[in-house]
């Protein structure tokens, strides 16, 4: 059924912008306390698939059935922005994984009782990340560090983003991000294997966003 369950092919580039529903609903859910043994669960997620490579670029759900959550899920709705997914077909696939012996049987199913609900859609990247609501810049970590260290920032729209590192006089010691950059979650590795103990300021720049925050290197 994994390799079944799958979508035509379509094609998409860095301009599109993609709508995608998934229903879930278990039947006889009345039954799930005498039918299903303990600790038994149903795993469903899917998959955005690179038609050419078969590589999984992007996982929309992850949702998990056992006896406990019958009633969690139900139409699932996404936005998708591709800004920087590279051209080309694709599709989507349905994996399953379950934690007990069981059979699993593919239906096609006409039903005219269930809408898929566009109103409220989950708007994440093509990789399945969530896309940020707001800039920030976090501390780095581990800090103090001895000599590298990891800077996090994230950006909810596209745009020209600098990070660079000065030193307490403000003289800039390394640029370590000067390009356009699409909206999401980033980090960045600062090696100072090169630098003499002290504290240091690292600064971002971005559209409407400026921020700036100290860090201590001791060697």
């Amino acid at each position: 059924m994994n390799s079944a369950v799958r979508t035509e092919s379509f094609y998409l580039d860095s301009e599109s912008e993609l709508v995608f529903s998934n229903h879930y609903y278990v039947v006889n859910k009345e039954l799930v306390d005498s039918l299903l043994p303990e600790n038994f669960s149903v795993t469903f997620k899917s998959e955005l698939v690179n038609n050419a490579t078969g590589n999984v670029i992007g996982v929309m759900d992850e949702v998990t059935f056992d006896e406990e959550n019958v009633n969690d899920y139900g139409s699932l709705s996404y936005l998708i922005d591709c800004q920087g997914i590279e051209s080309g077909e694709y599709y989507f696939r349905l994996r399953t994984s379950i934690t007990d012996e069981a059979n699993l049987y593919l239906s096609d199913i006409q039903r005219d009782d269930v809408n898929l609900d566009k109103q409220n859609l989950i708007s994440i990247g093509f990789n399945g990340e969530s896309i940020p609501m707001t800039y920030s810049l976090e501390q780095n970590y581990p800090n103090p560090f001895n000599p590298s260290t990891i800077i996090r920032y994230q950006l909810p729209q596209d745009g020209l983003v600098t990070l660079k590192v000065y030193d307490i006089l403000g003289s800039e010691v390394a640029t370590l991000v000067n390009e356009q950059k699409s909206a999401g979650r980033y980090e960045v590795n600062f090696n100072a294997v090169n630098l003499s103990s002290g504290v240091y300021i690292y600064k971002i720049t971005s559209v409407i966003y400026v921020n700036s925050k100290k860090m201590l290197l001791i060697k």
